[in-house]
């Protein structure tokens, strides 16, 4: 049996032995042949003697003298307008085949049809059901990954309002276009700019209260450092 392949090349998948497979590679080699001429004129061909036969000329050389394949009688396989491929029976014997032999073929060419035309379609599915099954992993990793970065934004703003993670981002870009200061290049607003102090006019405690501010702050960033790498360990693990 000779397949038509999705890239329109012919390949024989299946052989009761070694003969036929070997006769069906001498047409592929060759370019032509029964078989091929059956795929591609949409039609039965016969021939009684490959030696006598003259519309093959390279390939009947071939196939008696290699094979010792005498008759072939070739049918095409279809289904509607689609061919699928081509039925070959071989027979080192002359006249092999008669007009019975050539309807049983008929008949047996249509269940083939059929049935490779039903094979093909179950592989179509499984294709279809294999991306859809990828797509799906696929939004659930996002989906994973979505809950990590808000986790990750709550585990650092403790007031962080409920949202979905593009809203947080978007909160978080309006409230980094603060106007900044224009002598120190630091933000802040307006409404709670506070009057600068002379260097005299600090006095140790605030001093003390700066030292402790600061120890807050880096306590804070190491929590922030800390809860980061978690939440990549989980990603990774997801």
């Amino acid at each position: 049996m000779s397949i038509v392949e999705r890239n329109d090349e012919i390949d024989t998948p299946a052989a009761s032995d070694d003969v036929p497979r070997h006769v069906d590679e001498l047409q592929y080699e060759s370019n032509e042949g029964p078989c091929l001429d059956a795929i591609r004129e949409h039609a039965v061909f016969q021939t009684d003697d490959l030696r006598a036969e003259r519309r093959w000329p390279n390939f009947s050389t071939r196939a008696t003298r290699e094979t010792g394949v005498r008759s072939v009688l070739s049918f095409r396989l279809f289904v509607e307008q689609d061919t699928l491929g081509a039925l070959n029976l071989y027979s080192k014997r002359t006249s092999a085949f008669d007009a019975d032999s050539r309807r049983i073929g008929e008949v047996f060419a249509a269940h083939a049809a059929v049935a490779l035309e039903g094979a093909r379609e179950r592989d179509r599915a499984k294709a279809l059901e294999d991306d859809l099954r990828g797509s799906q992993q696929q939004a659930r990793r996002y989906a994973r990954q979505a809950q990590f970065a808000v986790a990750l934004q709550r585990s650092i703003l403790s007031d962080l309002p409920d949202g979905g993670p593009l809203e947080l981002a978007a909160r978080y870009v309006l409230l980094g276009r603060r106007p900044r200061s224009a002598a120190t290049g630091t933000t802040c607003s307006p409404s709670r700019a506070a009057p600068r102090r002379s260097s005299s006019a600090i006095s140790p405690a605030m001093t003390s209260t700066r030292r402790c501010g600061w120890h807050r702050r880096e306590a804070f960033s190491a929590r922030s450092r800390s809860t980061v790498t978690s939440l990549r360990a989980a990603c990774c693990v997801g």
